[in-house]
């Protein structure tokens, strides 16, 4: 006489949805860095006005005040297109990088 095959029960129905205490944002932008391109201060200076502080401190606080009220895609979109339009850096993106 043998032993019957085991039978295993277990718990069919929903999975359940993992608990996130601090979402992460849509879109993280590192503004000091970006701010840091000569084209964004030349952006930030048409957008927000002149400013006789350092360019780079002053184009960060206005990139990281603009992006906590129309968010960060919508400036970076702006900043992009305001980039492309001005046709000054036909072989850079708007980062500064070489395009290929």
């Amino acid at each position: 006489m043998s032993k019957p095959p085991t039978q295993y029960a277990g718990v069919v129905g929903i999975e359940p949805k993992p608990i996130v205490l601090t979402p992460e944002p849509a879109q993280h932008v590192n503004w000091g860095a970006v701010a840091s391109l000569p084209p964004f201060q030349m952006y930030a200076v048409e957008r927000f006005g002149r400013s006789a502080r350092d360019s780079h401190e002053w184009a960060t606080e206005c990139a990281v005040h603009e992006a906590a009220q129309s968010g960060d895609k919508a400036l970076m979109d702006a900043y992009v297109a305001w980039h492309t339009a001005k046709g000054y850096w036909p072989n850079e993106t708007a980062f500064g990088e070489a395009k290929s």
